[in-house]
């Protein structure tokens, strides 16, 4: 259920869609074919990946490079096709140089940066930056990144000599020498991880070795055996330890019938959680798009609920030990505990939300 339900999962989907569909463009442009439907379809899965998370305008500049070609040539192809050339320019410019990194980063606001331990993320903090690069190297294969490094070397090569002749596909603001703020770039690249899927078609010429590619299978058989086994206990939790990504997506169903249970004792208005990724694991499992999250995060659901609507009403709060409930009981007169909802399996505990009663939705006099 959650690689259909968590907005990341669905937005990787996308985001490769959009890449995929932007390559098969660029090849039958290539090929004398001006079939802008292709192009059209990509702006569609764009959007989709924009509404389905708010970062999902991060990705443009990462699927546009893949499929990208001399954009005056482009633009002079299309003089009817003013919304694709709009499409186009726009995921030009995202793909651009940095003009004020660390701005930019923090506009970005990466997450988990903080949860590596990178407080500013311009300073490195060697605890963060090692478990980082651990994580990447079991996460993409250790057998890959010699691919990337090769793949790296020889786009750099090919860029300081590009082919002649109308329509190349090249690889655009990789080029070191007239990009000095690459750097900061192409960790923004690696840090989103939403981009690396983007990068496995690139490497395909540079895993030439039988040797290497086998490794490769065999550590991504090994994993899917690991995340078949995770589908039923979570790995972490058989060890003694709680991975919240993993364990939060179990137990949904038994949650969301005690939500629908205490509905029914409790005169309510709306149903909320602390975290905008349980949102929507519990609106699925309840099947109603109405459920909404209260949580300092900006998120989608800042569009989708107007708390304004709501003001003296009652709610249904579930939340968690992740996020607690200190934020969301600024917004009510009273939070009350109701009960808890473990979730066991085989005897191990996985995962145990809490649903709490809201009473009188206000707004917060800061905000």
């Amino acid at each position: 259920m959650t690689s259909i339900v968590f907005h990341d999962h669905l937005l990787i989907f996308l985001v490769v869609a959009t890449a995929h569909v932007l390559l098969v463009f660029a090849e039958r442009f290539e090929a004398g074919h001006r079939d802008f439907r292709w192009l059209y379809a990509a702006a569609v899965l764009l959007g989709l990946a924009v509404l389905t998370k708010y970062n999902g305008a991060l990705p443009p500049g990462s699927a546009w490079p893949c499929s990208s070609w001399h954009i005056d040539q482009f633009a002079g192809c299309c003089e009817r096709h003013i919304p694709a050339r709009r499409f186009a320019q726009h995921c030009d410019t995202s793909a651009g140089p940095v003009v004020e990194p660390q701005r930019e980063l923090r506009l970005l606001h990466v997450p988990y940066l903080r949860a590596l331990g990178w407080h500013d993320p311009l300073e490195l903090h060697p605890n963060g930056l090692s478990r980082y690069a651990v994580s990447a190297l079991l996460w993409v294969s250790p057998f890959v990144f010699p691919a990337i490094a090769a793949c790296s070397s020889g786009l750099r090569s090919a860029l300081r000599r590009p082919r002649p002749g109308p329509g190349t596909l090249r690889l655009r603001h990789i080029d070191t020498d007239d990009r000095p703020a690459f750097a900061v770039r192409g960790r923004l690249l690696l840090l989103e991880h939403r981009r690396l899927p983007l990068l496995f078609p690139l490497l395909a010429g540079w895993m030439r070795r039988t040797w290497v590619v086998a490794l490769h299978l065999m550590y991504g058989l090994t994993l899917a055996v690991l995340l078949a086994v995770s589908s039923v206990v979570p790995i972490s939790t058989l060890n003694g330890r709680s991975d919240w990504t993993l364990s939060s997506s179990f137990g949904w169903p038994e949650v969301a019938a005690r939500v629908e249970a205490l509905k029914g004792l409790h005169e309510v208005g709306f149903v909320a959680t602390t975290g905008y990724q349980i949102a929507a694991e519990l609106g699925y499992a309840m099947r109603d798009p109405d459920v909404v999250t209260i949580s300092p995060r900006h998120d989608q659901y800042d569009y989708w609920f107007r708390p304004e609507d709501h003001l003296g009403q009652d709610a249904l709060i579930v939340g968690d030990t992740r996020f607690g409930v200190e934020y969301v009981s600024r917004y009510f007169e009273e939070l009350v505990p109701l009960e808890q909802v473990p979730y066991e399996r085989f005897g191990y505990l996985i995962y145990e939300p809490a649903i709490y009663l809201g009473k009188r939705f206000r707004i917060p006099a800061d905000e």
